[in-house]
């Protein structure tokens, strides 16, 4: 390449040009499809109640085989039914008075709330003696 001189105006534009040719698959060049790979197992359910799974193109299609079709992830509800679970009862608290006749409580709590129709979690939550 020369540059310009003598008040000549640089080249503008590209200095070289490309275009596809010879688009057609070469002679005796296998066919063959593209292929995606197995979904992955479906996700834990997040905060917003959603799953997921995963695939990816696993082959490519060659010598004018067919392309990937489809979708590479997926979302779900988690519509899965979840029952209440209750933590073990405590140890029972230490006697409120030291004669006359005093309480004693133990308590539990609910660590995991029903959803979509579980079962119903205990009423009894405190146990007094």
């Amino acid at each position: 390449m020369v540059e310009s001189s003598g008040g000549g105006q640089p080249c503008a534009g590209s200095l070289a040009k490309m275009q596809p040719c010879n688009l057609g698959p070469c002679e005796g060049a296998p066919l063959g499809d593209s292929e995606m790979s197995p979904w992955s197992e479906w996700s834990a359910c997040n905060a917003e109640g959603m799953s997921f799974r995963m695939r990816k193109v696993a082959r490519q299609a060659t010598g004018g085989g067919k392309p990937a079709i489809g979708s590479v992830s997926e979302v779900r509800s988690c519509d899965e039914v979840v029952d209440c679970v209750v933590s073990a009862w405590t140890a029972w608290d230490a006697c409120d008075k030291s004669c006359g006749g005093g309480q004693q409580q133990r308590h539990r709590q609910v660590t995991t709330n029903p959803r979509n129709g579980g079962k119903q979690c205990a009423r009894e939550l405190v146990m007094t003696r």
